[in-house]
């Protein structure tokens, strides 16, 4: 009888310190978690300094389509790409399937970024409508657009 209040003693320590330990790595990791995403901020806001960003969107297979190819790069004349674009640019379709929409995400909006020009080529681009969404006619089987963000001088981080 005492042999079984030492043994179920020694268990119950041994389960206590487990549960410790995996408390330990389960915040340990939560940390890490959290590291990582302010770091990835940090980086998204360091490659969005520039005056202005380009996307270009091809979207293909026509109406009720969601298949696109999406690249967002800093200038036309040999910057850089951003990378992954899809978390410097939101696209979405409407109900109807005929129109593609493009907005931004909060760090680019926090950043003074606003749409200014879209255009199916980038020698021909007209002014956007809207600072902050832009809709884009699907008429084809496939359509390419260039959207231009700039950034506003009276708006920082």
């Amino acid at each position: 009888m005492h042999l079984l209040k030492i043994l179920i003693n020694i268990l119950a320590g041994i389960f206590y310190i487990l549960g410790i330990i995996t408390t330990i790595i389960a915040v340990y990791d939560l940390y890490e978690k959290w590291l990582e995403k302010i770091n990835k901020l940090r980086r998204k806001k360091a490659i969005i300094n520039d005056e202005y960003f380009i996307a270009h969107i091809i979207h293909l297979g026509g109406d009720f389509s969601t298949t696109y190819s999406l690249q967002v790069f800093s200038n036309e004349e040999g910057g850089y790409y951003f990378n992954p674009p899809k978390e410097f640019i939101n696209i979405s379709f409407n109900r109807g399937g005929d129109f593609m929409v493009i907005t931004m995400p909060d760090i680019v909006q926090r950043s003074g970024f606003v749409i200014d020009s879209i255009g199916d080529n980038y020698d021909n681009l007209g002014k956007s409508k809207y600072p902050d969404i832009c809709h884009l006619p699907i008429n084809s089987l496939k359509n390419e657009y260039f959207v231009k963000f700039i950034k506003l001088k009276h708006k920082t981080v």
